[in-house]
């Protein structure tokens, strides 16, 4: 009757597709940005009010960010 034994998490190999790897190799802080301004723009337009524009347009961006690195890997 020995005790369990733990499983170590191991590093494998990244995939192209791994948050890290592919916001520092890829063009994707650009697109972010202006994923942002286009979200931004279109919520100003629909709103019309500032403050409610701002706080609309970080939560439809979170979601947004959410969405797509949900659905990398499947790109």
């Amino acid at each position: 009757m020995g005790r369990a034994r733990r499983a170590v998490p191991r590093e494998g190999p990244q995939q192209w597709h791994d948050t890290g790897n592919y916001f520092a190799n890829g063009t994707l802080a650009p697109a972010y940005t202006l994923l942002g301004l286009a979200v931004g723009a279109l919520t100003g337009l629909l709103v019309q009010r500032s403050m409610a524009a701002s706080g609309s347009t970080f939560f439809a961006f979170a979601v947004l960010q959410f969405v797509i690195m949900s659905l990398r890997p499947y790109l």
